[in-house]
């Protein structure tokens, strides 16, 4: 007997029949039938980082917020840094980046909004930006490019 699928999300949830047993995210990952629409809303979030490079160095960003955490990746035009885990009753962050050019401007994509980054205010102060960023869901994918 073939072992049984598991859902990207380690769920084990997969429906008997093979013909449930076909739905994939954007990174053709198999999903099951109940995680299906979380993929959908959270998906072009991913998308969004695919293909960029990890930022290693230290505290390339900061948050106001405690348990807010923070990542950030090297994409083409810019920085893109994923705000997640941040509390329920949170619907703003007070977002720092360090090393931020003259001329930068700032958006945030959050799920369930597709594709759509919006712009959002950055104040430059010194050689960092501050970055007040709406929360949806827990999180947000704020990206810096630069002019």
């Amino acid at each position: 007997m073939a072992p049984r699928p598991v859902c990207v999300c380690m769920c084990e949830r997969w429906e008997e029949r093979p013909s449930r047993m076909t739905i994939t995210d954007t990174f053709r990952r198999r999903l099951c039938p109940i995680c299906v629409p979380p993929a959908s809303r959270f998906g072009p979030l991913f998308d969004a980082i695919k293909g960029c490079d990890w930022v290693l160095t230290a505290d390339p960003i900061t948050t106001d917020t405690p348990g807010a955490l923070t990542n950030a990746f090297s994409c083409a035009g810019g920085l893109v840094f994923p705000i997640v885990m941040v509390p329920n009753a949170t619907s703003t962050v007070i977002a720092t980046v360090a090393e931020v050019q003259p001329g930068a401007i700032a958006k945030v994509l959050h799920p369930g909004a597709g594709a759509t980054w919006k712009p959002v205010a950055l104040k430059q102060s010194g050689r960092s930006a501050v970055i007040q960023t709406p929360i949806v869901d827990g999180c947000a994918l704020l990206r810096v490019e630069f002019g």
